[in-house]
Protein backbone atom coordinates (compact mmCIF):
# COMPACT_ATOMS: atom_id res chain seq x y z
CA UNK A 1 0.00 0.00 0.00
CA UNK A 2 1.21 3.03 -0.48
CA UNK A 3 1.66 4.81 2.85
CA UNK A 4 1.96 8.70 1.09
CA UNK A 5 -1.27 8.67 -0.07
CA UNK A 6 -2.54 8.15 3.37
CA UNK A 7 -0.56 10.58 5.09
CA UNK A 8 1.17 12.88 2.37
CA UNK A 9 2.78 14.77 5.36
CA UNK A 10 4.92 11.84 6.38
CA UNK A 11 3.69 12.26 10.30
CA UNK A 12 3.47 9.05 11.57
CA UNK A 13 1.23 9.41 15.27
CA UNK A 14 1.33 6.81 18.04
CA UNK A 15 -0.11 6.07 21.75
CA UNK A 16 2.89 5.20 24.02
CA UNK A 17 3.59 4.39 27.46
CA UNK A 18 6.79 6.23 27.68
CA UNK A 19 5.60 8.38 30.70
CA UNK A 20 8.83 10.30 32.39
CA UNK A 21 12.18 12.38 31.36
CA UNK A 22 14.20 8.62 32.20
CA UNK A 23 11.88 6.93 29.64
CA UNK A 24 12.47 9.55 26.50
CA UNK A 25 15.82 9.15 27.10
CA UNK A 26 15.77 5.13 26.77
CA UNK A 27 14.41 5.57 23.04
CA UNK A 28 15.38 8.91 22.22
CA UNK A 29 18.99 7.42 20.97
CA UNK A 30 16.99 5.03 18.54
CA UNK A 31 14.79 7.47 17.09
CA UNK A 32 17.90 9.90 16.98
CA UNK A 33 20.03 7.19 15.36
CA UNK A 34 17.26 6.15 12.10
CA UNK A 35 18.60 8.31 9.65
CA UNK A 36 14.72 7.56 8.11
CA UNK A 37 13.16 10.30 11.09
CA UNK A 38 13.42 13.56 9.70
CA UNK A 39 11.64 14.74 13.29
CA UNK A 40 10.15 13.33 16.60
CA UNK A 41 8.49 14.40 19.71
CA UNK A 42 6.61 12.54 22.87
CA UNK A 43 3.90 14.57 24.58
CA UNK A 44 4.49 13.68 28.18
CA UNK A 45 1.68 15.76 29.22
CA UNK A 46 -0.89 14.52 26.82
CA UNK A 47 -2.95 11.59 28.24
CA UNK A 48 -2.19 8.99 25.29
CA UNK A 49 1.79 9.91 26.13
CA UNK A 50 1.89 10.67 21.99
CA UNK A 51 4.61 9.84 19.63
CA UNK A 52 4.92 11.80 16.65
CA UNK A 53 7.38 10.55 13.88
CA UNK A 54 8.07 12.59 10.92
CA UNK A 55 9.41 10.36 8.10
CA UNK A 56 9.39 9.95 4.06
CA UNK A 57 9.69 6.00 4.06
CA UNK A 58 9.15 4.83 7.32
CA UNK A 59 5.61 2.73 7.99
CA UNK A 60 4.35 2.38 11.28
CA UNK A 61 5.21 -0.66 12.00
CA UNK A 62 9.08 0.21 11.79
CA UNK A 63 8.64 3.00 14.65
CA UNK A 64 6.89 0.50 16.74
CA UNK A 65 9.58 -2.27 16.33
CA UNK A 66 11.75 0.50 17.09
CA UNK A 67 9.96 1.68 20.69
CA UNK A 68 9.26 -2.16 21.39
CA UNK A 69 12.89 -3.09 21.41
CA UNK A 70 13.07 -0.80 25.11
CA UNK A 71 10.16 -2.70 25.96
CA UNK A 72 7.74 0.03 25.67
CA UNK A 73 4.21 0.24 24.41
CA UNK A 74 3.12 2.19 21.04
CA UNK A 75 0.30 1.83 19.05
CA UNK A 76 -0.68 3.63 15.81
CA UNK A 77 -3.26 5.95 16.27
CA UNK A 78 -4.94 6.47 12.61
Amino acid sequence: MDHSSINPAGVLVFKTNINTITDLANVSPLLDADKAVSNWHIDLDHCDKLLRVTTGCLCPADIIELVNRRGYLCIELI
